[in-house]
């Protein structure tokens, strides 16, 4: 079993193995990977949160059922940020983008997930 540690710090990586594993048949098998990843994130996980037309780095300083508050990182204002609501994943929020080789497996991903 991998450690929350890992999975923390790889969620992109995982979400391109499920999305192109040979047992995931669908785009609810994706889903319910996504799932799983953003239960685990907790008050210290990074974020990305969309803003202005554009992602920001974020990092999560409370979480409950529904939402994340957070705040954005590097904008030299430890308050600056909101909520964002748990329902939003990839229009209000995503999992962390931080190199060019990791677009692709966020374009991956958010290909593979059908929202409402």
């Amino acid at each position: 079993m991998l450690s929350i540690d890992f999975l923390n710090g790889n969620y992109l990586d995982i979400l391109v193995d499920a999305s192109v594993a040979a047992d995931v048949n669908s785009a609810d098998d994706v889903q319910a990977v996504v799932t799983l990843a953003e239960s685990s994130l907790r008050a210290g996980s990074n974020i990305d949160v969309y803003c202005d037309g554009l992602f920001w780095e974020a990092q999560i300083i409370s979480a409950d059922q529904e939402r994340f508050q957070f705040r954005f990182l590097h904008t030299g204002n430890r308050h600056s940020g909101g909520w964002v609501w748990r329902r939003d994943f990839l229009v209000g929020w995503r999992f962390p983008v931080r190199a060019e080789g990791d677009v692709w497996k966020a374009k991956l991903v958010a290909s593979t997930i059908v929202h409402d």
